[in-house]
């Protein structure tokens, strides 16, 4: 590993024509997910729009690359690329940001369900598919000379074999649990029914803290039902990927992928529809304040409903956002100012500090 050079750069793999496998991390690349993302480079992981099944998550905006970097768009064939099964993840460390590469700085990737726009381009660590992929691909699962049950897309711990790793927002013993909370008490089950129920989380600023901020919930619905999310307003810290300050909902039946984002102030509510009848609904913080104000309510499954009710199909349910539940009488930017708690601009390097901590602390996290 080397700074000496300019820029954030590895190989993808072992280069067996090297002696060493060289990793650069030159100045401005010291933050925790950039150093993350070369170095699952070196491990072996491609950029993940670079994946051959990509058009089905992605468009690639070529009009607003310049033509010396269609290179760095190109996708790795079958031949040369092993997924092991794994979804796409927009949420993936190795996932350009929207912009990259723009000649005018609008998108040049766009989330085909648009509801994810805001995920892609995190730079807070890997994420739960980066570090499982890469578990797969070293074969660390044949440290475990037993075997255990783990649900929702979690796996064996490769050094602690009778503990699952589990997908954000799930825990417990074999993943069937909601992940803990800091603090312990804004955790729970929110029960959703054919009427409208408000939930609202307030992070406040504080001057101190000794970790990440989580408040973790399940949203719930009876089986064979969808649940409907619609985020009135969010207050958070505005980046692109969203990974400071900001809420995730996890409305994919895939536990395993990240989840649709929200951190930056909305024009109007948003609206989703669940997969299923779970949806994991997680809200972070370090110093800086977090809000969200959402509503939830349930609908029937399209497959429980006959052609002749209309309205609700397999077709017009995905993507995600529904124009059929939007309600223009909330105005999302006065909850935000009633809520919004002026005070001055927490430095990054304040949340960076607590990721890395995260991290590094985290026995999960096995590589």
């Amino acid at each position: 590993m080397s700074g000496e050079e300019e820029g954030c750069w590895s190989t993808v793999g072992r280069d067996e024509a090297q002696k060493a496998q060289i990793l650069n991390i030159g100045t401005g690349c010291e933050m925790f997910g950039i150093t993350s993302h070369e170095l699952a480079h070196a491990l072996g992981l491609f950029h993940e729009q670079s994946r051959y099944d990509r058009s089905n998550y992605v468009q690639i905006i070529k009009s607003r690359i310049a033509q010396k970097n269609f290179y760095d768009f190109a996708v790795v064939g079958m031949k040369n690329m092993d997924t092991y099964g794994q979804k796409y993840d927009i949420g993936s460390v190795m996932h350009y940001r929207p912009t990259e590469f723009s000649i005018d700085g609008g998108n040049t990737i766009v989330a085909k369900d648009i509801s994810m726009q805001n995920t892609m381009g995190q730079f807070r660590g890997p994420s739960f598919l980066d570090v499982a992929k890469i578990n797969r691909h070293y074969d660390c699962s044949t440290n475990c000379k037993n075997t255990i049950k783990c649900v929702n897309g979690g796996y064996q711990h490769p050094r602690n074999c009778n503990v699952c790793v589990c997908p954000p927002g799930y825990g417990g013993k074999d993943c069937t649990g909601i992940e803990s909370s800091n603090p312990v008490k804004c955790n729970g089950i929110l029960n959703a029914g054919e009427i409208q129920r408000k939930f609202t989380i307030n992070m406040k600023p504080k001057s101190f803290v000794n970790g990440v901020r989580k408040c973790n919930y399940h949203i719930k619905a009876p089986a064979g039902k969808r649940i409907v999310v619609i985020v009135d307003s969010v207050i958070g810290n505005c980046v692109q990927g969203c990974y400071e300050e900001g809420v995730e909902l996890k409305m994919y039946d895939d536990k395993t992928v990240t989840g649709a984002r929200f951190c930056c102030k909305l024009q109007k509510p948003q609206t989703l529809i669940s997969q299923g009848n779970t949806v994991p609904v997680m809200v972070v913080a370090g110093k800086a304040q977090a809000f969200v104000q959402l509503r939830y309510s349930y609908v029937d499954h399209p497959q429980n409903r006959s052609p002749k009710d209309g309205n609700v199909t397999s077709t017009n349910l995905n993507p995600l956002i529904l124009e059929k539940y939007l309600d223009d009488s909330v105005d999302s930017e006065a909850i935000r100012q009633e809520f919004l708690i002026p005070t001055e601009d927490v430095n990054q390097e304040d949340f960076e500090t607590l990721v890395r901590r995260e991290f590094m602390d985290d026995n999960s996290i096995d590589i």
